[in-house]
């Protein structure tokens, strides 16, 4: 299947835990992101770091369907039942046809959407060189 989707994700929790509950962890990501393409890819990745809070750090990872709407609510949602995450973890979600970046970040209170870029096309659609190429030709030749 066509992967038209990247996303990233670096989120760490507030909370500590201990590797005993990483497979209810999982167990409930798995239910929260239920139908959704990236879900077995963010099981792979829960891991725990050195001071114990639960880290799931995917880069460019290719999905075939999706929106930055449901990876913000399938965040929110572990957030919630992880008891938050630290300030600066965030999320990208990138279509790349036509390019379209969407770069979320936890603040201090809230998820603040820090960047949004969208691309109108791509070089090969612009035809400035045609303007100038008789120009150029008459200057060269």
């Amino acid at each position: 299947m066509l992967k038209n989707f990247l996303f990233n994700l670096d989120l760490i929790s507030s909370g500590t835990f201990s590797d005993e509950r990483l497979d209810p962890v999982k167990e409930e990501i798995e239910t929260i992101g239920e139908g959704l393409s990236f879900t077995d890819i963010v099981i792979e990745t829960v891991q725990l770091t050195k001071d114990n809070r639960i880290e799931i750090y995917l880069e460019n990872e290719g999905i075939s369907d999706g929106s930055a709407e449901e990876v913000l609510a399938f965040v929110k949602s572990l957030e919630k039942y992880l008891g938050g995450f630290i300030p600066g973890s965030s999320f990208e979600w990138i279509k790349e046809h036509p390019s379209h970046i969407e770069r979320w970040v936890r603040g201090e209170y809230a998820w603040e959407l820090a960047e949004e870029i969208e691309d109108g096309g791509s070089w090969e659609d612009d035809t400035y060189w045609e303007d100038e190429w008789e120009e150029w030709n008459d200057e060269w030749n």
